[in-house]
């Protein structure tokens, strides 16, 4: 495997960058340091990038030629101007992905320690990122992911700070956080009871929910205690497609969206690890051509 020349940053390269999945916020500065961490590679037709069953080690971004992703019988082809494994990448995906060359082709190649890094060092290209896949999400599945349900809270309203910090330590969106940084969020939530119709389609959410007991209802799903909304719409920032509706005697912990960024941007490796968590939600919707369909229709 050869490196070819070094990479000159080109104005038509840098807005490229930006057509891909989870890069669409990218600011141009973003996309150069992405870019200027990438080797470029000249690559001859049947050479194989990478197999099934281990963890991508780098992701490619496809400058010519064709690559054929999964089993040679039934491969997606990606075409120029493609990402190839970027969000199993991300996901940290333990299953990796076949992928060989097709034609001759030239790649930018750029290796996990080297997009971890960039994350750490650029909290606003991480949001952005955050942003992007929460965006991508939302176009394809209106809900977000339930977790498993907590013990029921026993007690009266409202719960105190020990209630509510044990509460979420019970909960898988929050275990990946560290004790101050979930004490941090346990001391931002306020407790309130909803009833009937709490925000209406077209509306932009200001807070995250997390469900204590009742039940929210958004378009045909429903939210039951243990699990989060609003954290999807409100890093993707995104109108609701539907009505938000709750229960009678629904208690949900409401945190401010952007005290969640806030905390993100105090605790980046917690910011990075919800990131890869976005993306292995992303790769979960996205239908078998890897996302060519999604990308074209962001393309225009």
């Amino acid at each position: 495997m050869s490196v070819g020349e070094p990479v000159f940053l080109e104005v038509e390269q840098l807005l490229t960058m930006r057509q891909f999945v989870g890069l669409e916020s990218l600011s141009l500065d973003a996309a150069a340091r992405m870019l200027a961490t990438m080797t470029e590679r000249k690559l001859p037709a049947g050479t194989r990038l990478s197999e099934g069953g281990a963890p991508l080690r780098a992701a490619w971004f496809l400058r010519e030629g064709e690559i054929a992703i999964g089993d040679p019988e039934s491969a997606s082809h990606v075409a120029t101007r493609d990402p190839i494994g970027l969000l199993e990448l991300l996901a940290e995906s333990p299953e990796g992905l076949e992928i060989a060359c097709v034609t001759d082709v030239i790649v930018f190649e750029i290796l996990g320690e080297e997009l971890t890094a960039l994350l750490v060092d650029d909290f606003d290209g991480l949001v952005g990122a955050m942003r992007s896949i929460s965006g991508a999400i939302l176009s394809l599945s209106e809900m977000e992911p339930s977790f498993a349900k907590p013990p029921s809270h026993r007690g009266h309203v409202p719960m105190s700070f020990v209630d509510r910090l044990l509460f979420l330590r019970g909960l898988s969106a929050f275990t990946i956080a560290g004790a101050e940084t979930t004490a941090e969020l346990a001391l931002a939530m306020k407790e309130t009871v909803v009833d009937g119709l709490v925000a209406k389609k077209g509306a932009y959410l200001e807070d995250m929910f997390v469900v204590v007991e009742g039940t929210l209802r958004y378009g045909t799903g429903e939210v039951s205690a243990g699990n989060v909304f609003g954290a999807y719409h409100g890093f993707g920032e995104a109108a609701l497609t539907y009505d938000l509706v709750a229960t009678a005697g629904t208690r949900v912990l409401a945190l401010p969206v952007e005290v969640l960024l806030d905390l993100a941007e105090d605790d980046v490796f917690l910011a990075v690890s919800w990131l890869r968590g976005l993306a292995a939600r992303l790769l979960e919707v996205l239908p078998d051509d890897h996302g060519a369909a999604l990308l074209e229709a962001r393309r225009g």
